[in-house]
C-alpha cells in the first residue's frame, strides 16, 4: 500500500471511530477481511459479553485491559496500527 493511501485510510479511520470508546470496539463485530469499499473501517474485536468481561479483568500480555475500556478506541487502534506492540514481550 502506498504511503498516501495509508494516510487516507487512517484519516477516515478517525471519522469512523472518533466517538467510539474501547468498550464499544471490543463488542463491535470483527471483520474477516479488509474491504477497500469501506476505507478506514477495521471492525472490532467481536467479543460477546462474557469474553469482554474476561478481557476486562484478565486481558492479554501484562494484565487486564479494564483501564482502557472507557477511553477512545482511537488510542488503541493507533497504538496497534503504528507498531507499538511489535516489540511487546
Amino acid at each position: 500500500m502506498q504511503m498516501g493511501r495509508v494516510a487516507e485510510v487512517l484519516a477516515i479511520d478517525v471519522k469512523v471511530y472518533d466517538e467510539m470508546n474501547f468498550r464499544q470496539l471490543v463488542r463491535l463485530e470483527a471483520v474477516e477481511k479488509y474491504d477497500p469499499k469501506r476505507p478506514g473501517y477495521f471492525g472490532g474485536l467481536g467479543m460477546d459479553s462474557q469474553q469482554s468481561r474476561v478481557f476486562y479483568v484478565i486481558g492479554m500480555g501484562d494484565g487486564g485491559w479494564g483501564a482502557f475500556y472507557d477511553i477512545s478506541s482511537l488510542y488503541i487502534l493507533r497504538t496497534a496500527l503504528f507498531g507499538f506492540l511489535i516489540s511487546f514481550n
